[in-house]
């Protein structure tokens, strides 16, 4: 009947009227409302950041937000172009989330660099996503000396054997000022001591140490 471009229009609620008429001036009408949505929804993930070293049991924080939203889905993969995608949840997620808490997330037998993928779909079949990088240590073997390392090497927590009270997930991740070691309420013997590594750039760069 018509072809109508709608990129003049801003996005919103209208109404499409049909009108017919008969040579007798006798008329029908027929209307349906339609909603025009150009913009596409907002896919953001702002905790874990990317190229952090994760625990197994992660929350993942951020906004998966349109006002058509429909659903959104996260999904993960090995390595930093993942082939195969696997979802994190059974169904997808069907409320929208803004700057809160979009999936708790137990993974218990991954090791290693993951990328994790969030996709938000609206209504009018419109997607975004957003992937970050995360590293997954495997438990600290509390029968040999072992070392945990920040991905950028600059520092690093070696444990000596039997120097953790109980099995334990180690991560070192660099923040603002320095790095940051997790867990914080971290279980050590303490006749067994562990030794903290760092590696400056020159003699004018200071270290501290705090808790």
């Amino acid at each position: 009947m018509a072809n109508w471009k709608l990129s003049s229009l801003n996005d919103g609620t209208y109404e499409i009227r049909l009108t017919v008429f008969d040579k007798s001036g006798q008329f029908s009408q027929d209307q349906v409302r339609i909603i025009v949505d150009g913009t596409p929804p907002k896919a953001s993930i702002t905790s874990p950041s990317s190229g952090q070293q994760v625990p197994r049991n992660i929350s993942i924080t951020g906004s998966a937000y349109d006002p058509n939203f429909k659903r959104y889905i996260i999904e993960y993969g090995t390595g930093k172009s993942p082939v195969l995608w696997y979802s994190i949840s059974k169904i997808g997620f069907l409320e929208a989330v803004v700057e809160g808490t979009l999936a708790e997330w137990n993974s218990p037998n991954l090791i290693g660099e993951y990328t994790l993928r969030l996709t938000v779909e609206d209504r009018a079949d419109q997607t975004s996503n957003h992937q970050i990088q995360v590293s997954f240590n495997n438990y600290v073997d509390n029968q040999r000396i072992e070392r945990v390392e920040s991905l950028d090497g600059r520092a690093r927590i070696i444990f000596p054997p039997h120097c953790l009270t109980e099995q334990t997930i180690v991560t070192i991740n660099p923040t603002t000022h320095g790095y940051e070691f997790a867990p914080w309420d971290l279980k050590l013997n303490p006749r067994k001591l562990a030794a903290i590594e760092f590696m400056v750039d020159g003699k004018n760069e200071k270290i501290g140490v705090c808790r």
